[in-house]
């Protein structure tokens, strides 16, 4: 049996070739060949208010095996806030779980990350990241985009959060989260 790193080699090898049009190498990305080999899933998840009293919490759970998590995040908001990005939270509930959507839409693999919404959580741990969204305050407010350019590699069996904090009530926020999976790769 192949290994998904194995069978992405095979596939990026198949892609590799010259593009007749343009008379140069082609070249597939990572991501996008883990797409096709139906390991690269999605959550996008929107709220329509939230209010200064309340962060809006996303937990990530990694699974306890040798299965490696490459993560990007985005987050929007209609008014300013801040996104944060924490390891090794402490929850006392993990909240609503959400469905992750396969990239390849003709895999019926899934994923082995779970998300979740809304999780009670009593200390945010380690933050990671941060990224501030739009700017002002009250009615002069306005949103922005936090982007995560650069994955990160999650540490198996782990807990994460995304927090969105809002400088104004009745915020409008997406969030979408994208990550690819894989067996971690043998080391000699």
């Amino acid at each position: 049996m192949t290994s998904p790193a194995q069978q992405l080699m095979r596939y990026l090898a198949a892609e590799l070739g010259k593009d007749v049009v343009h008379n140069s190498l082609s070249v597939t990305e990572v991501e996008h060949g883990m797409i096709h080999l139906g390991i690269h899933f999605i959550i996008d998840d929107y709220d329509a208010d939230v209010d200064t009293g309340a962060p809006k919490y996303y937990l990530l759970r990694t699974p306890d095996t040798t299965m490696r998590m490459h993560f990007l995040y985005v987050g929007s908001a209609s008014a300013a806030g801040l996104f944060e990005f924490f390891e090794e939270p402490t929850i006392t509930d993990d909240g609503t779980e959400l469905d992750a959507v396969n990239n390849e839409r003709n895999s019926d693999n899934t994923a082995d990350f779970d998300v979740f919404v809304g999780p009670t959580v009593t200390d945010d741990g380690a933050r990671l990241a941060v990224g501030l969204v739009g700017g002002g305050r009250g009615i002069g407010a306005t949103g922005g985009v936090s982007v995560r350019h650069n994955e990160l590699v999650l540490r198996q069996n782990t807990d994460y959060l995304v927090k969105f904090t809002t400088i104004a009530d009745n915020n409008r926020v997406t969030v979408n989260l994208e990550w690819y999976e894989h067996e971690a790769a043998e080391t000699t």
